[in-house]
């Protein structure tokens, strides 16, 4: 991490939330990125937190990127859809 310009979190739950504002206020110097795969920051906790996080990712310059519209992309809207089962095994998704 010394050594790194920049780091990726991948998770934006408690703890990747935790590990990425206290990074940057080790190492104000890196370029801090999460990556999740929500619509929120931590989505287990009210949405309000989310507004409280995302502020203060924007205060300290930790970058945020969301993999939702990816997802819209790769998997079929009719799986999206609230009531539907998942199929016991994960599809596996491949990127280009």
């Amino acid at each position: 991490v010394k050594k790194a310009k920049s780091v990726v979190i991948v998770g934006g739950g408690a703890v990747g939330v935790q590990m990425a504002t206290d990074m940057k206020e080790l190492y104000p110097e890196k370029e801090i990125t999460v990556v999740q795969s929500r619509d929120q920051l931590m989505p287990q906790f009210h949405r309000g937190l989310h507004e409280i996080v995302k502020k203060r990712f924007e205060e300290l310059g930790i970058k945020l990127v969301s993999l939702l519209p990816l997802i819209y992309q790769i998997i079929p809207a009719n799986l999206l859809q609230p009531g539907h089962r998942r199929p016991h095994r994960r599809p596996r998704i491949r990127l280009p």
